[in-house]
């Protein structure tokens, strides 16, 4: 049985990765990269298991371009001295 999880898979606990109906563990189906033929138009970032305080870098043709997301830096970090921004 299939069910979408979107998360990291570590963070996949082995109840979750088992099959409600037989129990047998299931082969996870992980993504590296999303594409424009997946439906995601609703779902945030996080909905989709992308991490707090990560990277993506998003690719068109041959220009790719990487986002830094640190709006969650303290939640992330506490008091830690947030990023910085190149002068």
């Amino acid at each position: 049985e299939r069910q979408p999880i979107c998360r990291s898979l570590g963070s996949v606990t082995e109840g979750e990765g088992k099959c409600p109906d037989c129990g047998e563990l299931r082969t996870p189906e992980t993504l590296l990269t999303l594409g424009l033929d997946r439906d995601l138009d609703d779902k945030t970032l996080r909905e989709i298991g992308v991490p707090a305080y990560d990277i993506l870098t998003a690719r068109s043709n041959q220009t790719s371009r990487s986002y830094w997301l640190d709006g969650d830096a303290r939640a992330i970090l506490g008091n830690l001295p947030g990023p910085r921004t190149p002068d």
